[in-house]
Parts: structure tokens; sequence; C-alpha cells
């Protein structure tokens, strides 16, 4: 896999090697459904009365996480170490997300013991189906639709991604700009405190470790 010289471009498990000495590793626990779920409550759309789409099981795996973990992977079956089911079930929350299910994450995943067709979650499913929902709320909202339509037209001219596949990639940038956001938010505060921000890793950042 192809790969930047650069803390944020090295693999995860190779980070610590690199600067666990001399920095601290400062990031959001479970960021995008955490973000996405607030966002939900505070867009506003033409209709005065549309009201955001309800979202309890994404609330469920923003609040209970590891029970939802532990579900996905009895119910697919999923082997290994806590933090394998781990990384496995949050990339299906994170295809889910953007416009994915769960036949594209089992091929991806390589889970050819997995029987799509019978082991069924309607946990999941519910999920699924929020997601579709919220993504629609999103691009639809005051704050977001005319973005939409341009890049959904931009994407259009290139002609390099099917509909489907320019929205999946028009949502995750919406998640990232809010998670820069926040980023850029949390750089700025350390900053002021006083702490060097030596690199930033996606939805964290590394500081400077000091002797005190």
């Amino acid at each position: 896999e192809p790969r930047f010289l650069c803390l944020q471009g090295a693999p995860a498990v190779l980070r610590p090697f690199l600067c666990g000495r001399y920095t601290r590793d400062y990031d959001l626990v479970n960021c995008q459904p955490t973000l996405l779920l607030q966002v939900s409550k505070r867009l506003s759309w033409e209709d005065p009365n549309r009201t955001p789409t309800p979202l309890p099981k994404l609330e469920q795996w923003v609040r209970n996480r590891d029970e939802m973990i532990e579900h996905v992977a009895e119910v697919y079956g999923l082997t290994g170490s806590y933090e394998e089911k781990k990384d496995q079930a949050k990339a299906l929350v994170t295809a889910m997300m953007f416009g994915g299910g769960v036949y594209g994450w089992v091929k991806k995943q390589g889970l050819t013991h997995v029987d799509t067709e019978h082991m069924k979650s309607p946990i999941i499913t519910k999920l699924h189906t929020e997601l579709q929902a919220l993504r629609a709320d999103v691009f639809e909202s005051n704050e977001w639709r005319t973005h939409v339509e341009r890049e959904r037209a931009r994407h259009a001219n290139g002609g390099e991604k099917d509909a489907a596949a320019a929205d999946r990639s028009i949502m995750a940038c919406i998640a990232q700009d809010y998670e820069d956001a926040i980023l850029r938010t949390m750089e700025a505060s350390a900053k002021a405190q006083g702490w060097a921000v030596l690199s930033l890793q996606f939805d964290g950042l590394h500081l400077r470790e000091r002797p005190d």
C-alpha cells in the first residue's frame, strides 16, 4: 500500500516506535459517528417544519460502542483480538456512514465465511437505514445543499465516478470537514496553553513531551 513519508501517512503500528518517547498522542474517541450524531441536531431545511431523523441506533453505537462491537463480531463471526474485531466493526459503520453496506464490507474485509443472505442483524439493518436518512438530511440541509449540488455537478463533469460513488465521496468530505474544524480548535487550544504541536493525525494530534 503506497504511503507518504510522514507520521500521518505511516502505518499506525509504526508511529509509537518513531515518536513515542517524544510525544503525547491525543485523539477523539469514536470521532465521526459522534460528530454526525451532534450535527444531525443542528441542521436546518427549507421546510421549517422538518425535524432531524431520529437516530437511536447511531446513538447506541456512540454511547455503547463496546457492546455494539461484540454484537457485530457475534453476528458476522469475527475472530481475533478485541482490537481486530473493533477495527472491522468500525470499518462497517464507516462504510455505512458514507453510503456503503454490509455486502461491500464483507468483500473488502475478506470475510469469505459470512453468508450475507442469512447472517443479518436487525440492529445493523436499522443503523444502516438511519445513516441513509442522515445523509439525506445533510445533503438537503440549508448548510450543505448548495455544496452538494456543486460537487455532484463537478463529479458528473469529471466522469471518474458514478452518482453513488460521488455521493459517498461528498459525504466523507463533509464529515472530514467537521472533523478538521474540531482538530483545528484542539490545535489552537493546545498552543494557547503553551504546548508544541508536532503533528496532526486525522482526528488527533501529537504534542511534544515535556519533563513536567
